[in-house]
């Protein structure tokens, strides 16, 4: 869980606005070798197809 974080910085002082967190994986199939293409849709919003190819795993 995330919470916000409240700084205060003088001019030219360096701020640490964000953490790395590890993502597992909720895929429930795993990724082999081969060609595949990926549809994405944000908000309604249709992006174009991908192309992409999975040379080692």
């Amino acid at each position: 869980m995330a919470f916000p974080r409240r700084a205060t910085a003088e001019p030219g002082q360096e701020l640490k606005l964000a953490e790395a967190h590890p993502l597992r994986s909720t895929a429930r199939w795993k990724v082999s070798p081969g060609s595949y293409s990926l549809a994405l849709q944000v908000n309604g919003r249709r992006f174009p197809v991908i192309a992409f190819t999975v040379l080692d795993t």
